[in-house]
């Protein structure tokens, strides 16, 4: 008996090079077909936005809502449907635009107003266009922050933070307080959403809609922003590249990304008939 009624996937470091352009290894879109044709269907929970996502849905044949923008966000890839979007409130957004504008660190806010696309503003850059389009997602705005609009709030922010410099998550912290959920979502970046919001409460946003149990889930990530996921799910896989912390709240660490962990994970919990 097939014990999971759904597999979700991580995008960065899990499924996609978190520093080179999206390609999804064709061993992993391999096995990800094979397992919706056995009957499992799979769907991806990410920090992504829903524009950034919608190439790559296609191509894995992925047809049920995603978890976009570290769970502030569920909806429809591929139409844009959103079924939920959780922004900041007003005074913290305009708090975070305030710090961003003074910020020594590059700086990118994802300004949300209902019934309208999505914007990515950034204050700077450091490194070549390619760098932060890889990074951050395209359409990118490069513009000096000012005020938001009377109807806009921050759906999340990214802030530059490579290991070189010295760690900006506790001061953000201390500035933000319970006024944010903050987490390390690459080797160089920090996010920040409304508090109570991350990939967990998207995830179960998710199966709330669809009418599933969190125990017969299988999850696949490798970062600190996925912990919420593994603390909610049935099983969760982490990638052999994963934080320490991240690998201990693992029921199984898979090889890493260079070696299709992904698609050895789930060879190893959804076999085909016969292995």
């Amino acid at each position: 008996m097939n014990p999971f009624d759904l597999v979700l996937l991580d995008l960065d470091g899990t499924i996609l090079d978190p520093g080179a352009d999206p390609c999804i290894d064709p061993r992993v879109v391999q096995a990800v077909a094979r397992v919706q044709q056995a009957g499992t269907p799979v769907t991806l929970a990410t920090g992504r936005t829903l524009d950034y996502v919608r190439p790559l849905v296609r191509q894995l044949g992925i047809r049920l809502p995603v978890v976009a923008s570290q769970g502030a966000v569920v909806g429809f890839a591929e139409t844009g449907q959103i079924l939920h979007e959780a922004p900041l409130d007003r005074p913290t957004s305009d708090e975070v635009m305030a710090w961003a504008r003074r910020a020594r660190h590059v700086v990118a806010l994802y300004v949300h107003r209902r019934g309208h696309p999505l914007r990515v503003l950034q204050n700077r850059e450091e490194h070549e266009p390619s760098y932060y389009d890889h990074l951050f997602g395209t359409p990118r705005c490069l513009v000096p922050f000012g005020p938001l609009g009377p109807d806009e709030r921050v759906l999340k922010f990214i802030a530059v933070n490579p290991p070189v410099q010295p760690d900006l998550q506790g001061w953000l912290r201390r500035r933000f307080g319970c006024r944010a959920w903050l987490a390390r979502t690459h080797p160089d970046l920090l996010e920040g959403t409304a508090p109570g919001v991350d990939k967990g409460s998207g995830v179960t946003r998710l199966l709330a809609h669809l009418g599933l149990s969190a125990q017969r889930v299988l999850f696949v990530g490798d970062n600190e922003n996925d912990l919420p996921v593994f603390r909610l799910v049935g099983t969760g896989v982490a990638m052999g590249t994963a934080p320490e912390h991240v690998r201990q709240a693992a029921t199984w660490i898979a090889p890493p990304l260079a070696q299709a962990g992904a698609a050895v994970a789930l060879d190893r919990f959804l076999p085909a008939e016969g292995r």
